[in-house]
């Protein structure tokens, strides 16, 4: 057909931009750290993670260059696959700080904010998910929950220093 729908790269890119973050938070999410070996590992692990999200966001940069038209404005496509980077970034730097401080033991509260963290890490996955399917009705509620989580992680966060101090 001369007129067949084309597959777009940049939300195929994104998607698999995400993919990875999913990967990666369900790894951070699951991972047991029972030891300094283990912190290591996790810390190798996700560094891992980090380099290839970061090798993604080369080549989706790289397409942004070479493409005179996008399917979207090509800063809204630059600044999602930025903040999924951020998250990326963001579980790198923490499992550094595991393996820097020696951190093996998990307390009731860092399992309640995994709990809040892994319903969040859903949500990131998404849209991408919604703009490469093209079926963008599922994302139609997505601010009004993402702000709910967040509001309820901060409260957590807010309650839990005021128990530490």
């Amino acid at each position: 057909m001369i007129f067949s729908p084309k597959k777009d790269v940049f939300f195929d890119m994104l998607f698999t931009i995400s993919e990875n973050v999913k990967e990666a938070a369900q790894y951070f999410v699951e991972y047991k750290i029972q030891s300094v070996s283990d912190l290591k590992e996790f810390a190798r692990v996700m560094k891992e993670y980090e380099r290839k999200g970061d090798s993604f966001i080369h080549e989706l940069v790289v397409q942004l260059n070479k493409t005179f038209i996008t399917p979207i404005e090509r800063e809204d496509i630059h600044q999602l696959a930025m903040k999924m980077d951020d998250v990326l970034d963001g579980f790198e730097q923490c499992s550094a700080r595991f393996e820097m401080f020696s951190f093996t033991d998990i307390d009731e509260h860092m399992v309640k904010f995994l709990t809040i963290f892994i319903k969040a890490r859903l949500k990131l996955f998404t849209p991408s998910n919604c703009l490469r399917t093209k079926n963008c009705s599922i994302c139609a509620n997505m601010p009004l929950k993402s702000r709910t989580m967040k509001r309820s992680a901060t409260k957590f966060c807010a309650r839990r220093s005021k128990t530490c101090l």
